[in-house]
């Protein structure tokens, strides 16, 4: 679900930078991507006023999901990092320190 909601944004961007700057499809999904992930390489910037007025919003709204999207996917990853400690703990076997230590001779 957080995958196909961060494609969504990145097609809906698409969608209207290439209305609003005349760019092809493609080129729009792309400086999407690249402004959300906040890389910003500089080769497209909106030059309409509408363009750029919709990159505010997009970005204001845009980062704080891809915010939330990161948070809730690492929190998942910690979650199954502490579930696997926590499994992987109750296999270990336990030496008694009796036989731990070596005797003397």
């Amino acid at each position: 679900a957080m995958l196909s909601l961060m494609v969504h944004l990145m097609v809906c961007g698409g969608v209207a930078f290439s209305l609003m700057e005349d760019w092809n499809f493609g080129d729009a999904c792309y400086f999407s991507f690249v402004s959300l992930t906040t890389i910003g390489l500089g080769d497209f910037i909106p030059q309409t006023k509408a363009g750029r007025g919709w990159l505010y919003f997009f970005l204001f709204t845009g980062l704080g999901i891809i915010t939330i999207i990161v948070e809730e996917g690492l929190a998942i990853v910690a979650a199954k990092a502490v579930e696997k400690a926590r499994i992987g703990s109750s296999k270990v076997d336990v030496i008694p320190l009796s036989a731990a230590t070596p005797t003397a001779a």
